[in-house]
C-alpha cells in the first residue's frame, strides 16, 4: 500500500475533461508529499489509464488507480480510495473541482501546528464558487465566480441547518475516522454532509478565512447533482432526516440531533427557467468580403490556411481526431482505445518533450507510445488522420476567386500557417482544393511560429520583401493580427462575421454530449451549404428542411437502425403520419449503405390503435372516451367515436343532456365544466355500448390485418413512433397480449415519464429523451410538442378508422385538411431535408457515437423554439395542429392578436397558443411585458412551495448577513494592521531622527507614508 502525508481521493466516471483538470490541480500543489488515488467508479478505464500514462513523469510514482467494473456509488468510491493508500491526512478532490496551488500547504500546515492530540482534527478553507458550462466543442467556459457562502466557524448547530462547505475545501486527519466513521453510501449525494455532521460530533474543524479551493458548478451538460438532479437530493435528504431521527431516538445521549432545520431543495419542475429573449431582427448574412485589391496597398498577399482559406466539413479541427478514433477501430481493427483524447495529449506532450513546433510524425510517435501501438498501427493511424483531413477540407470560394485575381494582377500570394503538417503536404491540400501552385510557409518546417512572432520575419526575409508591403489575413486574433502587425506587416482579422452562421450557432453553445460523433458532420455540412449557396429570404422552408428536419430524420433513423441491429430485429414498422418522412429517409439511407434491417410504413392513429385494443366498453375504453380536450360539446364526444350525434339525440337526452351543443370542457382542456359531467358522460357511453363495441371490433380487425400485411411479428419487430406517452406500444400490448417472455418493443423519438411500462408487457427505448430524462431536454420539448410534430406530419389527413373489403384493411381518413405544414410546404421542407441527408451520407454512413445528433438537435431547437425571428414566427405561427382524437379540431401554433388587444383577451390568446414563445414574439413591448408579468404571477404554487421559497430566501438573507459580518471582521483586522504599521513607521522615523507626524485639527494623528488610507 502506498504511503504519504496526504491521500487525495478523486472519484470519477467517464469524465476525462474534468479528470484532466483535477490531475493538473493536484500536480500544481506546492506541498509535494501526497498520493493521488483515482477511483474510476464503473467508467471506461482506457481514458483514465491514458491520462495517468501521460502525466506519469510529473506524478513520479505518487498515483494509484482503482477501477470498479461496475459503479458502486460515490461514497463507496471514497471508501475504496481510503483503502488504497495510507496517509496522515485525507481530502476528497472530486474530479470536477480544483485547488489553488497552496491549498495543501495551508491546510496541512495548520493541522501540523495543531498536533495529533488536538481537538482540531480537520481544517476547511473558504471556497471560490465558479459557474461554468461545458460547450458543444467539449471545452469548459467560465461564466462567473464569487465566494461560496463564507463562514467564520464550523459548528454542529449550523451543520444541522445546511452543509457549510464542499469536500474540495476540507482536509482531515485520518485517525479521526475511528470515531467519525467511514462514508455511508446509503446517503449517496449527501454522503459528504453526513460525514461532516458525524465528524463535528466528535471533533473541531478549523477555518482558514481565505479562499484556497474552487467549487465548480454547471447547470447544463454534465451538471452537478445539486443543479441537475434535485429529486435525488430530496430523496436522500428525506432518508437522512429519518436516519438521524432514529439514531436520536435510539441513542439520545450520543446522537447528532435531528435535521429538521434543513430545507428540501425545490422540486424539479418542467417550468422553463430561461427568460424570454426577443430576436427582433432576422439573422444577418455573412459580411461582404473587403475589396482587398482596391482598398489595400500591398505587394504580397499572405493567407492563413486552416479556418481561413480552407474550411472543414466538421464543427472544429479536433473533430478530425474523433472521426479518426471511430474509423480506426471500426475500419482498421485497431485496439479500442480513446485515440481522440490520446491525439490531443500526444501533441501537447510532444511540444513539451521536444520543442514547440513539432511535426505530425513526431506527434504520432508520442501517440504510439501512449497507446502502445506498433509501427504498422501507428502508420495506419497517421494515414487515417490525413485521409480524413482530405475528405473534409474545402476552399472558401471567395478566397479562390481573390487568389486568381491577385495572380492575374501580378500580386504574389503566399500561405503562412502555424501547423504540424509539412509544407509540401499543406501545398498538396491547397492544390486539391483549387489553389493552383501555392507557395507555402509552415511553422514546423521553419521552426518558427506566427504565435511567437518568429515566422513573420523569416517569411519576409525569404520573400525578400519589405514587411510593410505584405498584407496578411487570418482568423486568429493574436497570431494573425497582433503578432503580425508587431512584425511590421499589414494585417486583417478574418472574423466569424465573414462566415455563415447557421441556426445552431446563433445561441449560447452551452450543451455537450461527449459521445456524439454525428453532430460534427451535420454542423460542418450546414456551414458548408450556407457558405457556398447562401439562403435567400424565400428559402426559409428549404432551410428548415436542411438545418432541422433533415438532421432530425437522419439522427433518429440512424439511431433506430443501430438499435434494431443491437436488438437482433428483422423489421421496423413505422407507424402514423410521423413515419411518412422517416420511411423516405430510410430509403435514402439504404441507397448509400446496407441497413441490415427491413422497414415498412403502417397507417395508424392514436384513436384507431386505442379502439382496436379495447375489449369491449371496459374501464380503459371509458377513460379514453372521456378524454377532456379543449371546448368539447356533447355532440363532439359522440362524433369523435365515429358515431353521429344527430342519430342519437334521444340517447343524449336520456343521459341528462338536453342540449347536444352544450360545452362540457374547459378552454385549455383537461377539465370539465361541472362535477357531474364525467358521470353523465359515462351514462351516455353505457347507453351507446351496442353501437360502440362494433366500432372497436372493426378497428381491431383492421389493425390486425394491417400488421399482418406489414409483416409485423413482436418476436423480431419494433414499432417506430414519435413517442411522448408511448401509446402505440401500450395499445398494441393490450391488443396482442403477448405472453411472457415476449414483449412489444417500441422505439421513440422522445418519451415522457408517463410512458413507463411498469408491469405491462412492452418495452420503450427512446432517442432524445427517455421517460422525461434528461430534464433539460424535457423543458425544451415542452416549448411546443406540436411544433416538433409538424415537422414529421405526412401530406395526408389523419386515419379515422378501418373497414374490411375482400379481406383487406382499407383506411378511412379524415375529411378535414391535414394538420401541420401544407403539402406544398412539406415538399419544400423535404427537399431541404433530402439535400442534407445526401450531403452527410456522401461516402457512406458517418460515425455516430452513442447519442448521434444530440448536440446539433438541442442547439438548433433552442434557437428556433426559444428565440424565433419575426419571419420564422410569421411562417410557422399559423401552422395548425390537432387537439385530441377523432374530430380533427385544429388550432394554430400561435394565436393571432391585434396590437390594441390587452388584458384578459390577451392572456386567453397566450394560453391558447401551443408555441408560447412564438406568441410572445408577435406582441408589442407593452403587451409582452404584461403577459410575462401575469404569467409569472399566475404560476400555481402550493403552500409547501411558498414555505420552501420563504425558507430559501431566509437562508439567502442569513448568508448575506454572515458575509457582511465576515467583511466587517476582515475590515477590523485590516484597520488593526494599518494602525500597527503606522505605529511601526512612526517608531522607525523617530529612530532615524525624523519628526513625528502632527495630528490634524480635530482628528487623530496621520502621516504621509504612501500607504492607502
Amino acid at each position: 500500500m502506498r504511503t504519504a502525508i496526504v491521500a487525495i481521493i478523486t472519484r470519477t466516471k467517464d469524465r476525462p475533461v474534468f479528470l484532466r483538470r483535477a490531475m493538473q490541480s493536484v500536480l500544481a500543489q506546492k506541498f509535494a508529499d501526497w498520493i493521488h488515488v483515482i477511483v474510476n467508479d464503473g467508467g471506461d478505464p482506457a481514458p483514465v489509464d491514458l491520462l495517468v500514462r501521460t502525466h506519469a513523469d510529473a506524478y513520479a510514482g505518487r498515483i494509484a488507480v482503482v477501477h470498479h467494473a461496475r459503479s458502486q456509488g460515490m461514497q463507496n468510491a471514497s471508501n475504496a480510495g481510503l483503502d488504497a493508500a495510507d496517509s496522515r491526512y485525507v481530502v476528497i478532490h472530486d474530479d470536477d473541482d480544483s485547488w489553488y496551488p497552496d491549498f495543501l500547504s495551508k491546510t496541512v500546515g495548520l493541522l501540523e501546528q495543531e498536533g495529533p492530540e488536538s481537538l482540531v482534527q480537520g481544517v476547511v478553507t473558504q471556497t471560490t464558487w465558479i459557474i461554468e458550462e461545458l460547450c458543444v466543442t467539449g471545452e469548459l467556459v467560465e461564466l462567473s465566480r464569487k465566494s461560496y457562502y463564507p463562514f467564520a466557524f464550523v459548528n454542529l448547530a449550523e451543520l444541522r441547518q445546511r452543509n457549510l462547505f464542499p469536500p474540495i475545501a476540507f482536509l482531515y486527519r485520518r485517525h479521526a475516522q475511528e470515531l467519525a466513521g467511514r462514508f455511508r453510501q446509503e446517503f449517496d449525494v449527501l454522503g459528504d454532509h453526513d460525514f461532516n455532521l458525524r465528524f463535528v460530533r466528535h471533533f473541531e474543524i478549523a477555518v482558514i478565512p481565505t479562499c484556497h479551493a474552487y467549487y465548480h458548478w454547471r447547470h447544463g451538460s454534465m451538471g452537478n447533482t445539486v443543479t441537475r438532479d434535485r429529486e435525488t437530493h430530496r430523496q436522500m435528504l428525506n432518508r437522512m432526516k429519518n436516519a438521524y431521527h432514529r439514531e436520536l431516538l435510539d441513542n439520545p445521549a450520543t446522537g447528532v440531533g435531528d435535521l429538521d432545520a434543513i430545507e428540501f431543495p425545490p422540486p424539479q419542475t418542467l417550468v422553463e427557467p430561461e427568460p424570454f429573449r426577443l430576436r427582433a431582427e432576422e439573422p444577418p448574412p455573412p459580411d461582404a468580403m473587403p475589396a482587398f485589391l482596391e482598398d489595400f496597398d500591398f505587394d504580397v498577399l499572405s493567407l492563413d490556411v486552416f479556418d481561413t482559406a480552407l474550411l472543414r466539413r466538421c464543427h472544429r479541427p479536433r473533430d478530425v481526431f474523433r472521426l479518426m478514433e471511430e474509423r480506426a477501430i471500426a475500419e482498421h481493427g485497431l485496439p479500442p482505445l480513446p485515440y481522440a483524447l490520446a491525439r490531443e495529449l500526444a501533441e501537447a506532450a510532444a511540444r513539451e518533450r521536444l520543442r514547440p513546433e513539432v511535426t505530425l510524425e513526431e506527434i504520432h510517435r508520442e501517440l504510439a507510445r501512449l497507446c502502445g501501438l506498433d509501427a504498422a498501427q501507428s502508420a495506419a493511424l497517421r494515414g487515417l488522420e490525413l485521409a480524413i483531413e482530405r475528405e473534409l477540407l474545402y476552399a472558401d470560394p471567395r478566397w479562390l476567386e481573390l487568389y486568381a485575381r491577385c495572380r492575374a494582377a501580378g500580386k504574389r500570394v503566399v500561405f503562412v500557417s502555424d501547423m504540424y503538417l509539412p509544407g509540401p503536404l499543406v501545398a498538396s491540400l491547397l492544390e486539391e482544393c483549387g489553389f493552383a501552385a501555392p507557395e507555402v510557409y509552415v511553422s514546423c518546417d521553419l521552426q518558427a511560429s506566427k504565435h511567437a512572432g518568429e515566422l513573420q520575419p523569416e517569411v519576409a526575409r525569404r520573400l525578400g520583401v519589405d514587411p510593410a508591403r505584405i498584407l496578411h489575413v487570418g482568423d486568429n486574433y493574436y497570431s494573425d493580427l497582433l503578432r503580425t502587425r508587431k512584425a511590421g506587416w499589414q494585417a486583417f482579422h478574418w472574423t466569424p462575421q465573414f462566415l455563415y452562421t447557421p441556426w445552431f450557432a446563433q445561441v449560447a453553445p452551452h450543451y455537450h454530449r461527449a459521445d456524439d460523433r454525428l453532430s460534427t458532420r451535420i454542423m460542418g455540412e450546414v456551414r458548408h451549404r450556407g457558405l457556398l449557396q447562401p439562403w435567400t429570404g424565400d428559402q426559409l422552408l428549404e432551410k428548415l428542411g436542411f438545418e432541422l428536419a433533415g438532421p432530425l430524420y437522419l439522427s433518429y433513423m440512424l439511431w433506430v437502425v443501430r438499435q434494431a441491429r443491437r436488438d437482433g430485429l428483422r423489421k421496423l414498422v413505422l407507424v402514423g403520419r410521423d413515419g411518412f418522412h422517416w420511411e423516405k429517409a430510410l430509403s435514402l439511407m439504404a441507397a448509400h449503405a446496407p441497413l441490415g434491417v427491413e422497414f415498412a410504413y403502417l397507417h395508424a392513429s392514436r384513436k384507431v390503435f386505442n379502439f382496436a385494443s379495447f375489449d369491449g366498453l371496459d374501464d380503459q375504453a371509458m377513460d379514453f372516451l372521456l378524454t377532456a380536450n379543449p371546448r368539447l360539446r356533447v355532440r363532439d364526444f359522440v362524433d369523435r367515436t365515429g358515431l353521429h350525434a344527430d342519430e342519437h339525440l334521444e340517447t343524449i337526452r336520456a343521459a341528462g343532456f338536453d342540449d347536444p351543443d352544450l360545452v362540457l370542457t374547459t378552454d385549455g382542456g383537461g377539465g370539465y365544466l361541472g362535477k357531474d359531467v364525467p358521470q353523465r358522460l359515462r351514462q351516455l357511453f353505457e347507453l351507446l355500448r351496442p353501437y360502440l363495441e362494433p366500432l372497436f371490433e372493426r378497428d381491431r380487425q383492421g389493425v390486425l390485418r394491417s400488421l399482418a400485411d406489414a409483416g409485423y411479428d413482436p418476436a423480431d419487430c419494433a414499432l417506430v413512433d414519435i413517442g411522448w406517452n408511448a401509446s402505440s406500444t401500450r395499445t398494441l400490448a393490450r391488443l396482442l397480449n403477448p405472453g411472457p417472455p415476449q414483449r412489444i418493443l417500441g422505439y421513440y423519438f422522445a418519451t415522457w415519464k408517463e410512458a413507463d411500462p411498469e408491469d405491462q408487457p412492452f418495452t420503450v427505448k427512446s432517442f432524445l429523451m427517455h421517460l422525461g430524462r434528461p430534464d433539460d431536454h424535457g423543458m425544451l420539448l415542452r416549448e411546443s410538442v406540436n411544433w416538433i410534430e409538424s415537422l414529421h406530419a405526412a401530406p395526408f389527413p389523419t386515419l379515422m378508422a378501418f373497414h374490411m373489403e375482400d379481406g383487406r384493411a382499407v383506411p378511412e381518413f379524415s375529411r378535414e385538411a391535414n394538420t401541420g405544414f401544407a403539402p406544398e410546404q412539406q415538399e419544400r421542407i423535404w427537399a431541404g431535408a433530402e439535400a442534407l441527408l445526401r450531403a452527410v451520407l456522401r461516402g457512406g454512413v458517418p460515425p455516430l457515437g452513442e447519442y448521434p445528433g444530440h448536440n446539433y438537435i438541442i442547439l438548433a431547437l433552442r434557437r428556433l423554439l426559444r428565440e424565433p425571428s419575426p419571419a420564422e414566427v410569421a411562417l410557422w405561427g399559423p401552422v395548425e395542429h390537432s387537439e385530441g382524437f377523432g374530430l380533427e379540431i385544429h388550432k394554430r401554433l400561435v394565436e393571432p392578436v391585434a396590437p390594441e388587444v390587452n388584458g384578459t383577451p390577451l392572456l386567453k390568446a397566450y394560453r391558447a397558443s401551443n408555441w408560447r414563445r412564438g406568441f410572445l414574439a408577435t406582441l408589442t413591448p407593452a403587451q409582452r411585458a404584461f403577459v410575462i408579468e401575469q404569467a409569472k404571477a399566475a404560476a400555481p404554487r402550493s403552500r409547501d412551495q411558498l414555505e420552501e421559497d420563504l425558507i430559501w430566501k431566509t437562508r439567502l438573507a442569513d448568508d448575506l448577513w454572515a458575509e457582511k459580518e465576515r467583511l466587517v471582521a476582515q475590515l477590523g483586522l485590516l484597520q488593526e494592521e494599518r494602525a500597527f504599521l503606522r505605529a511601526r513607521l512612526a517608531a522607525l522615523g523617530q529612530e532615524r531622527g525624523a519628526p513625528a507626524a502632527q495630528p490634524e485639527a480635530g482628528g487623530a494623528a496621520t502621516e504621509s507614508t504612501g500607504l492607502p488610507g
